[in-house]
């Protein structure tokens, strides 16, 4: 059985590793991958630099755990939310709404997303771009399923659920980028409506003659 001395450490743990993390998300998205330092990292947190070496084994590795927790996080959060709606219409909205309010809530991580920065290079860190294909592809079934259970309940008789299940990702994707690289951005909530709207008529008026 824990102490309360081991349950308070384990607590202080994962704070201090939350702030840390939190401060890199900032700088990453602020400098890029390359040019942030475990030294600026390690300031910014109020750590001495070998002191952060007892929380992640250096800056990729930092990195990559910034990344993979997160949207590991994001993802549930949409499951959940759209789980908890009654119908499959309902489902696909909570789907595009939750990932909007979390796209505002937490701007300097997509910003490190869709620069790609320290992602694409396959040689380089292959378990990580396997772990967002991993979750990009799970992310699909799972929005596959939503749309072929509102095909089987008649409220999208025409769709193709696999095929439109990718449509909605890369619509919300699109719309995301275009508000994130936007000089005057308009309430993301706006352009959530607009997106289901086009996504709707498209699903509806598919297959039709």
């Amino acid at each position: 059985m824990a102490t309360k001395i081991t349950v308070r450490k384990e607590r202080e743990f994962l704070l201090r590793r939350a702030d840390i993390l939190a401060q890199a998300e900032r700088i990453f998205a602020t400098k890029g991958y390359s040019a942030t330092t475990m030294a600026e990292i390690a300031d910014a947190s109020g750590f001495a630099i070998g002191s952060l070496y007892h929380f992640f084994q250096g800056k990729e590795h930092l990195y990559e755990t910034l990344i993979t927790e997160k949207i590991d996080k994001f993802q549930d959060e949409i499951r959940r939310s759209s789980l908890a709606a009654d119908t499959a219409l309902e489902r696909v909205s909570a789907i595009v709404k939750t990932h909007f309010a979390m796209l505002t809530t937490y701007e300097n991580f997509f910003s490190i997303l869709i620069k790609w920065e320290g992602i694409h290079q396959k040689d380089k860190r292959p378990n990580l771009l396997e772990k967002l294909l991993d979750n990009y592809r799970g992310y699909t079934d799972f929005v596959e399923s939503v749309l072929r259970e509102g095909q089987v309940q008649g409220e999208f008789p025409n769709v193709e659920p696999r095929v439109a299940a990718i449509a909605l990702i890369g619509m919300i994707d699109a719309f995301a980028f275009s508000w994130l690289i936007s000089a005057n951005r308009e309430p993301l909530q706006d352009r959530a409506e607009a997106l289901l709207d086009l996504f709707f008529r498209g699903v509806n008026g598919y297959g039709k003659a």
